[in-house]
């Protein structure tokens, strides 16, 4: 409640620009649509919303423009969208069994994919993004079945430690 009364006291006379820092901070799954909608309904009324967070899924889910910070200088700038293009977060492929996992942890590496870890049925791995173009046709001709194949983390948190994609 602190937070909300603290989001609200910000909003009184309807200020032209609303500095928020972590605003999400502390709230549960209700505060945090609450704020979400709070702040894109400020940026579609015409208002500037300057949010500072370390939870860049939360970002990423209101913003039109993310500039990220890193040792104090701006290391990315740009729309969401377009960060993300920039890189290819860490992935994880799950399989159908071990076996299958372990058949497509050579695979991978055979092709020059940097596979991270091996658990189980599931691959962890940073491809470039002309290998993930081609990751599900190369698997399936070597009879490889992919059940799964998602991001371990949202893009913009692989903004902090991911590569360029050029």
């Amino acid at each position: 409640m602190r937070q909300r009364l603290g989001i609200a006291a910000a909003l009184i006379g309807g200020p032209p620009l609303l500095m928020l820092d972590e605003p999400t901070n502390g709230l549960d799954p209700g505060g945090i649509a609450w704020v979400r909608e709070l702040i894109r309904g400020h940026a579609d009324g015409g208002g500037v919303v300057l949010l500072a967070s370390h939870l860049l899924g939360e970002v990423e889910a209101v913003a039109d423009q993310v500039v990220v910070l890193q040792d104090g200088r701006v290391v990315r700038r740009g729309s969401p969208a377009a960060l993300a293009r920039s890189v290819v977060a860490p992935m994880r492929l799950r399989t159908t069994s071990g076996p299958a996992a372990r058949k497509a942890s050579s695979v991978l590496t055979s092709i020059g994919v940097e596979v991270v870890a091996l658990h189980h049925e599931e691959v962890q791995l940073r491809p470039s993004a002309a290998q993930l173009d081609r990751l599900s046709l190369v698997l399936a001709s070597e009879g490889v079945a992919v059940v799964a194949l998602e991001p371990m983390v949202s893009p913009l948190e692989a903004l902090l430690d991911a590569r360029e994609t050029g």
